[in-house]
């Protein structure tokens, strides 16, 4: 699914976790678990999480067709 299918070109090609948490209007501690879990694609550098762009738009369309 196109990332504009979910209003996301707005955002930068890499998300923080806040972002990610606002788009999904779930809190931070959420994205962090869903990464560590593998459910949602991020790359942990240091102690922070980053969600690139695409990895969010599959995750929702994931979420939409389940």
């Amino acid at each position: 699914m196109k990332n504009n299918a979910f209003g996301l070109q707005e955002y930068p090609p890499v998300l923080t976790v806040r972002q990610a948490a606002d788009i999904l209007q779930v809190s931070t501690k959420t994205i962090c678990e869903l990464c560590r879990i593998g459910a949602l694609a991020g790359r942990k550098i240091g102690r922070l999480w980053r969600i690139p762009r695409p990895a969010l738009a599959e995750f929702l369309s994931d979420e939409v067709t389940a």
